[in-house]
C-alpha cells in the first residue's frame, strides 16, 4: 500500500517557484493556457525536497536520508494539505 505525503501547499511553491524560469512557465501553463494543474507539476518532478511533506513521519528511511524524495509519484501518494 503506498504512503500518502501531505505537501504543504505554500512550501512547495515558494520551493519550486524560486527559479524564475520555471515559475514563468509554470504560470504560463496554469493561467494562459489552462491545461495542467499545480498538483500534475507535483506529482510529475523527478524529486522533492523533504521540508515541504507536512508528515515526515510517512517518508521512508532511505528518502530522509536522501533529504529528497526521489520520483515521489513512484512511492507516494501525494496530496496537498491546504
Amino acid at each position: 500500500m503506498e504512503k500518502i505525503l501531505y505537501i504543504d501547499k505554500k512550501e512547495f511553491c515558494d520551493w519550486y517557484f524560486d527559479d524564475k524560469e520555471d515559475a514563468y512557465m509554470v504560470m504560463e501553463d496554469l493561467i494562459i493556457k489552462e491545461k495542467i494543474s499545480l498538483k500534475d507539476y507535483l506529482c510529475g518532478l523527478g524529486y522533492i525536497p523533504i521540508d515541504i511533506v507536512k508528515n515526515k513521519e510517512d517518508i521512508n528511511k532511505k528518502d530522509i536520508e536522501d533529504e529528497n524524495i526521489e520520483d515521489p509519484d513512484t512511492n507516494y501518494q501525494l496530496k496537498f494539505a491546504n
